[in-house]
């Protein structure tokens, strides 16, 4: 496949997967609560920080963010 094509699936799974989760959280509550948005991309800019500025494997600024994103969460 095509870089261009994987870049164009990569984009639409994320926005898939923000899409559902906001209508888990508006059709089960009617509420909006936006707080994980904060939380998946402050994950976000934690991968792409440390994988582009730091030369990290993909896999360990993943797992990283997931530890950012956790710790900001407890907070």
């Amino acid at each position: 496949m095509s870089s261009y094509l994987i870049h164009v699936a990569t984009m639409f799974a994320t926005i898939t997967v923000g899409a559902w989760g906001l209508t888990i959280v508006m059709g089960g509550a009617g509420i909006v609560q936006l707080g994980y948005v904060g939380l998946a991309t402050l994950g976000a800019y934690t991968t792409a920080i440390l994988t582009v500025r730091g030369g990290w494997p993909v896999w360990a600024g993943i797992l990283a963010a997931m530890l950012v994103a956790a710790l900001f969460s407890v907070l």
